[in-house]
């Protein structure tokens, strides 16, 4: 019965490498933060024109936010699953374009939202919502095309008021439902603001489905947002379908934006 003994240890080694072969071949998530400076580095490349705000419009520059919240994403039956959690700080980025701003917030290197929208009218007409996300080292980055009404500015808008939007893929879409919830105040260190109070609503059809809320409390003066509450429940078909889930709730910690 010895060289069965001998043999269970000489398997031994070829147990830890098979172990590690199969380690080296399975993906792996790994959370990137967004490095210093990265923000303020973007907005000075993509601004274009003025760097001074119009009326009822806030500074551009790059505001930060405290952040609490996190994405899941759980694919190929529970195999692939994993968090990021949202801690400490992230920014949102005013960024002027031809037509009007850019509004880009980003919590890590591998998550961020760019919303661009355009003035006219005496109220802003939504462009595009650009979502990037990354998990196990593969990135998607889906970006919707939007025709909507134009939104009256923040000084005009009222509680009670509601439009319905469509943004869409070459393979998926979101419908909007905004509604205007009331007026707030809204501490901000030592200081109060009147906020205008918003929920927007979705429902996502396509490659990309579920639902999103996303709850808003914007300075009244110029639009500046001071909170927001967002919660989505989706999932992503293709080769390898995986649930999502995303819930995060940012304040805003400078008044003051950096350039």
């Amino acid at each position: 019965m010895r060289w069965r003994r001998y043999i269970a240890i000489a398997a031994i080694p070829c147990l830890f490498v098979a172990g590690y072969l199969v380690w080296r071949a399975f993906p792996r998530d790994r959370v990137v933060p967004a490095a210093a400076g990265e923000a303020v580095q973007i907005f000075r490349q993509r601004s274009v024109g003025r760097l001074s705000a119009r009326s009822g419009e806030s500074e551009p520059g790059v505001y930060r936010y405290s952040i609490s919240g996190e994405e899941s994403v759980d694919a190929a039956g529970g195999i692939l699953s994993t968090s990021h959690h949202y801690r400490g700080t992230s920014t949102i980025s005013m960024i002027p374009t031809r037509c009007g701003l850019i509004e880009r917030w980003q919590v890590l290197a591998t998550r961020w939202t760019e919303v661009a929208s355009c003035r006219e009218q005496g109220g802003y007409r939504l462009l595009s919502v650009d979502e990037m996300h990354e998990f196990f080292g593969v990135r998607r980055d889906v970006l919707y095309r939007c025709r909507e009404p134009v939104r009256p500015g923040p000084t005009k808008l009222r509680p009670g008021m509601e439009w319905m939007g469509h943004c869409a893929t070459d393979d998926s879409s979101r419908k909007s439902r905004f509604r205007v919830l009331g007026f707030q105040r809204v501490r901000v260190g030592g200081r109060s603001f009147e906020a205008v109070h918003t929920l927007t609503q979705l429902r996502l059809l396509g490659t990309y489905s579920g639902s999103a809320s996303q709850e808003d409390w914007r300075r009244r003066s110029d639009g500046l947002l001071l909170r927001r509450v967002s919660r989505t429940l989706g999932s992503f078909g293709g080769t390898v379908s995986a649930d999502y889930t995303e819930s995060y709730e940012i304040r805003i910690l400078t008044l003051q934006p950096d350039r």
